[in-house]
């Protein structure tokens, strides 16, 4: 009996639960339990390596099936499915795009891997990994629809740098990220090698990339991809490319009060495919300017006068007449006014001169206009004028050097004899009295063009003296030169790198003569003369334009007609007692009108 009362009782129970179990049963089929666990692995580290691999991508936890890709397309459920180890064998970048297929039918987190195999590098290497059909596709692609711009064509992708060349040192990645990537320029959008802006937004992960590209902790919001713009290996351009001359003129322009973008060269390959030789640069925004510089607040834009419109960031430009945009109209109608003061008032006025001075950054115009000005950079003033106001303490309006692909000679916009002076007059381009009339003007009034004429001399005997720019040119034109075959294999040319390097090592170790001689004939100065200063044996040091100073002797060229300040600093313990020439006047700070050569070497006596 006792037996039979269980199983009956079992039987109750068994009754009772089974409505449950077969609810529980049918909700799991309905509403499966999320798939959590096991994450994709590669077995190899993305990098850089001597050798084919065999590649295996397996999940840390469970079983499961795993789609992949090898084109840079996104994997899908009915992609291609992973069933043994996948051979890279040949030379050449690999990208892989993974993702495991979780049991309700749908997709897991995506794994990005970029593998370099058996390619002798030297430059970093930047590999793009994107859906080729936002990238190479007729209607949706950005390079196949160059000209069309904004957020609906900024299209994302995936970044992985990879520091150092596998010729010296296997490199690993050194950074991976999401990003927007946009078609860069102007006319060179029409090009065949085009360049790319990528923008770094939250909606992507990240805001901002965190890594010193430029040997320095650094922010970056905004990145471009240079290609070269007219200074590229292009059928039609490249009679003397180097890839070289803006990146030149931006490591000049750092020992100036000039300010610039930073930059260096990059392999790009996108989806495994090469794409040349690049020029990675900081884009020249409002957060750079605060991150990098230190200015808050700043309003950046420029001014194209041919357009007669207001350009913010490279991006459309605004019509002036435009009430949209409001802080960049209000910039540019405070500098339009900047400009009528200038056009309307006395600059002999010295309470003028003391008003234009707490608006206008003249050490930082003074030294941009010089860089454009020996560098022969005919695409500026009635373009690229690239202009900004911060806010805060110091206001005062600054330029930036950008777009400067005609510099150093490029053909057929330039040469190392092209007289910058007469082309600052004489040039009747459609626009170009906007963006010259401030020079222009500065230069009619004499204590402005002694400014600029005497802190020319001062650059041309020292930052732009023909071995320091000559020098630095070898180093830039040496770290590129080894893989320079990545760029000449893809893009044809008329000109050879060698060559077109060492036209342009031409051009800077003869470029200051001419520039002395074209200011000499375009403001009627005498001529040149040879300052010479010679420090005492006491010690003690020398100041010249309060620019140069030096406790050794040095000697420099200056115009003519030009008036330079020197200031002698004796040692501790010393007195200025006067100079070695009896000619000049007893006084340690000397304003002196060049009319021939002079030396001044001060005595100093122990007090």
């Amino acid at each position: 009996m006792r037996t039979q009362e269980r199983h009956k009782h079992l039987f109750l129970a068994a009754a009772a639960i089974l409505p449950a179990l077969i609810l529980l049963f049918w909700q799991s089929i309905v509403n499966p339990p999320a798939d959590t666990g096991g994450t994709l692995q590669f077995s190899v580290p993305s990098g850089a390596y001597a050798y084919p691999l065999l590649l295996q991508i397996s999940i840390d936890q469970g079983q499961g099936e795993i789609r992949y890709t090898l084109d840079g397309s996104e994997p899908i459920t009915a992609g291609l499915r992973y069933q043994a180890p996948i051979p890279l064998v040949d030379d050449g970048v690999y990208v892989v795009r993974a993702r495991r297929l979780l049991t309700n039918g749908e997709l897991g987190p995506e794994q990005f891997a970029t593998y370099i195999i058996g390619l002798e590098t030297s430059l970093p290497l930047l590999s793009i990994i994107i859906e080729p059909e936002v990238m190479w596709g007729s209607e949706q692609g950005i390079w196949a629809n160059p000209f069309n711009r904004g957020r609906a064509w900024e299209r994302e992708a995936h970044l992985m740098f990879f520091e150092g060349g596998m010729s010296d040192n296997p490199p690993g990645l050194a950074f991976t990220t999401a990003a927007g990537l946009r078609i860069h320029g102007s006319a060179s959008r029409g090009y065949p090698k085009k360049s790319l802006r990528i923008y770094f937004r939250n909606d992507y992960g990240n805001g901002r990339l965190d890594y010193p590209l430029y040997g320095e902790n650094g922010r970056w919001d905004r990145l471009v991809l240079h290609a070269g713009g007219q200074d590229y290996a292009a059928p039609e351009y490249g009679a003397n490319w180097t890839l070289l001359r803006a990146a030149l003129l931006y490591d000049l322009a750092a020992d100036t009060h000039a300010l610039s973008a930073q930059t260096r060269p990059v392999l790009l390959f996108i989806n495994g495919q090469l794409q040349g030789v690049y020029q990675l640069r900081t884009e020249i925004t409002e957060r750079y300017l605060e991150d990098y510089y230190g200015f808050q607040g700043a309003q950046l834009f420029t001014i194209s006068g041919d357009l007669g419109s207001l350009g913010l960031n490279d991006e459309p430009l605004v019509d002036t007449n435009s009430t949209t945009n409001s802080a960049a109209i209000s910039a540019r109608d405070e500098w339009l006014t900047v400009l009528n003061d200038v056009q309307t008032n006395d600059l002999a006025d010295l309470a003028v001169q003391a008003q234009l001075a707490e608006r206008i950054d003249f050490a930082n115009f003074w030294d941009y206009v010089i860089l454009q000005m020996y560098s022969g950079n005919t695409d500026w003033l009635r373009n690229n004028v690239k202009q900004f106001r911060p806010t805060g303490d110091d206001e005062r309006w600054r330029w930036l050097l950008w777009d400067v692909d005609y510099a150093f000679g490029l053909k057929p916009w330039s040469d190392v004899s092209i007289d910058m002076v007469n082309w600052l007059y004489t040039n009747e381009q459609p626009g170009f009295e906007q963006g010259a009339s401030l020079l222009r003007l500065l230069l009619e009034q004499e204590s402005y063009r002694n400014t600029y004429l005497v802190r020319l001399a001062d650059l041309l005997n020292t930052t732009l003296a023909p071995d320091n720019v000559a020098s630095r040119l070898d180093a830039m034109a040496a770290e590129m030169q080894p893989d320079m075959h990545f760029e000449t294999d893809l893009w044809s040319s008329p000109g050879r790198w060698e060559g077109s390097v060492a036209e342009m090592r031409s051009y800077v170790l003869e470029r200051p003569d001419f520039v002395r001689q074209h200011h000499i004939e375009g403001f009627n100065l005498g001529g040149l003369a040879t300052i010479t200063l010679i420090a005492p044996s006491t010690n003690g040091r020398l100041t010249l334009n309060n620019s140069i100073t030096t406790s050794q002797s040095w000697q420099g060229q200056y115009f003519m007609d030009t008036t330079i300040t020197i200031t002698a600093t004796p040692p501790d313990g010393y007195l200025f007692v006067g100079w070695a020439d009896p000619t000049l006047p007893p006084e340690a700070q000397l304003s002196w009108l060049v009319t021939g050569d002079q030396t001044f070497q001060p005595i100093f006596e122990r007090r």
